[in-house]
């Protein structure tokens, strides 16, 4: 009953359709009519029962932004302990630049599906979002709930530096769903799942943020059971976190982040790790299989590891540290295939990190050593090739171990290199005989 062409204010009619629409029922925004670009919000738009939605149908999406005047509120659509809502087919404009002008006292939003569950949010372009007092702001929020998700979502431009950024979309909860996103110049992260339980996002795209994808566990309970696949970035800058982030990001907590898979990752041109098993508290991340990772360009590694059973399959290129870096607590760690090339080593193990490297990792022309082993970590090689390495193939603090076989230039080599004190013969190399039985024995210094 609202003529959107005359009302400088839509918030009113729009909220009205809302409440009148029955459940089951559909809300319809039609294309912006005459000469009007976009429809205008003063407060935000709450989803009243369950069963419904709202949204527009074709490929205009009407354009709906957030009045310069509105400092006050949070979420420009939002849906709380519903049930079976969904939204879809529309340009939600946060309107940061104007809204900041004045008195920022809130976090600027996009959508929030806050404790609902089978809940959906698809085909919409988010943009301007702005966090506030260090708190990001989000395009999209799932948080609680169960078996929601979000499909063919476009973030543009949000948040600001400093204490203002913002998550393209955040998810907590069980059984959720993210695919198909594009985020541009997202400043915290184009997708995060943080305390989440069996939940995916695959086909994550982002370029000229930050982070593109996160799982994280900062909760006090152990989490189980997530996954990314197919994600790309190219020209973010994540320092801290890494490109893709795993692990735990909080010193404050307790929970374990079990059971992580991520596959099929193409990463360029990053400033900082490529990615980042990351601890910060206590709890290491438990259980995390890397496949068919790409890396190509990373100021620092390529791999940043500090987890547990973490396996990595990756073809790693052009970092300026190590390709692939194990630290402290990195136990039972895997690198069973890949190709590293370049960096100041293709595996380095420190602290007290054991890694076993497979026979189909092959690594090329890094400046230092191929393999090295540091403080009192153990390295285990089985026939892996090595080629060209500015000090020497393998290398070892005087308190490493570093045992198995390898290919050196295409020259097999089996070797026992043991932990020993310095200036004396640091440790042995044992030769074995094909029954395996040590046949001697020669110092190395």
């Amino acid at each position: 009953g609202y003529d959107l062409a005359v009302i400088a204010d839509s918030t009113a009619g729009m909220q009205a359709a809302l409440n009148a629409c029955p459940v089951g029922g559909t809300v319809l925004i039609p294309p912006c009519p005459g000469s009007m670009t976009e429809y205008v919000l003063t407060a935000p738009l709450t989803i009243p029962h369950n069963d419904m939605a709202i949204g527009a149908i074709g490929h205009a999406r009407p354009k709906i932004t957030a009045s310069g005047n509105a400092v006050g509120f949070d979420y420009m659509i939002s849906a709380t302990s519903r049930s079976r809502v969904h939204v879809f087919g529309l340009h939600l404009n946060a309107n940061k630049t104007t809204r900041s002008a004045g008195t920022q006292v809130t976090r600027y939003l996009g959508v929030g599906l806050i404790t609902c569950d089978d809940s959906f949010v698809e085909n919409m372009y988010i943009e301007n979002t702005r966090g506030f007092a260090s708190v990001p702001a989000t395009g999209l929020t799932i948080t609680g709930g169960n078996r929601c998700g979000g499909r063919k979502l476009w973030f543009l431009n949000n948040g600001d530096a400093g204490a203002f950024t913002s998550d393209g979309a955040y998810v907590n909860g069980d059984g959720h769903l993210i695919e198909q996103v594009w985020g541009v110049s997202v400043t915290d992260t184009v997708v995060a799942f943080e305390n989440t339980n069996r939940s995916f996002m695959s086909q994550v795209t982002g370029s000229g943020g930050a982070c593109v994808a996160a799982i994280v566990n900062s909760s006090n309970s152990d989490t189980y059971g997530n996954g990314m696949s197919q994600i790309v970035s190219n020209g973010g800058s994540a320092s801290v976190t890494g490109i893709i982030q795993i692990g735990n990001p909080s010193a404050a907590t307790t929970g374990v982040l079990y059971d992580t898979v991520a596959s099929d990752i193409l990463i360029s041109n990053a400033t900082g790790p490529g990615m980042n098993i990351r601890k910060t508290g206590t709890p290491l991340a438990d259980g995390v299989t890397v496949r068919n990772l790409r890396v190509r360009t990373a100021s620092t590694q390529g791999v940043l590891v500090q987890g547990k059973n973490v396996t990595i399959d990756a073809d790693i290129t052009g970092t300026t540290n190590a390709c692939i870096q194990f630290q402290d607590g990195s136990l039972n760690g895997k690198v069973p295939s890949g190709n590293l090339y370049g960096g100041t080593y293709g595996v380095y193990a420190g602290g007290n990190a054991d890694v076993n490297i497979g026979s189909g990792v092959t690594m090329n022309g890094q400046s230092a050593y191929n393999v090295y082993a540091a403080d009192t970590s153990i390295i285990r090689s089985s026939g892996q090739q090595m080629f060209s390495p500015g000090v020497a193939y393998m290398g070892k603090a005087a308190g490493a171990t570093v045992f198995g076989e390898a290919w050196y230039n295409g020259n097999r080599a089996v070797l026992t290199v043991l932990a020993g004190a310095p200036g004396a013969a640091t440790g042995k190399i044992t030769v074995l005989d094909m029954a395996g039985a040590a046949t001697s024995y020669v110092a190395v210094t």
